[in-house]
């Protein structure tokens, strides 16, 4: 009889809910948006642009892999080398760096 009755009010609080979801707790939103989130800044025209560093890093970067397509494997790791030096946070010239 408890069971059922448990089973009852589970059934009861299930429904009363209605169809609307629940929406997650801000933390977490917050931290899944820094985690996607490329590093910006505003430019005078208002649109987004990215930092300075990342896009500094970015060029380096590409520099760097077509040097590397060319086998001039030195100059690559020294632009791979400043692409992390521009921005730390990026992995893919990280293992670009490691290759």
């Amino acid at each position: 009889m408890a069971a059922a009755i448990a089973v009852g009010a589970a059934t009861s609080w299930l429904r009363d809910r209605g169809s609307a979801p629940v929406a997650p707790s801000g933390w977490i939103v917050d931290a899944a948006n820094a985690l996607n989130r490329t590093p910006i800044h505003a430019t005078p025209g208002g649109t987004a642009a990215p930092a300075p560093g990342v896009a500094a890093a970015r060029q380096h970067a590409l520099t760097g892999q077509q040097l590397r397509v060319q086998r001039r494997f030195a100059e690559a790791e020294s632009a791979y080398r400043a692409a992390v030096a521009a921005d730390p946070t990026d992995a893919d010239s990280w293992a670009d760096l490691a290759d």
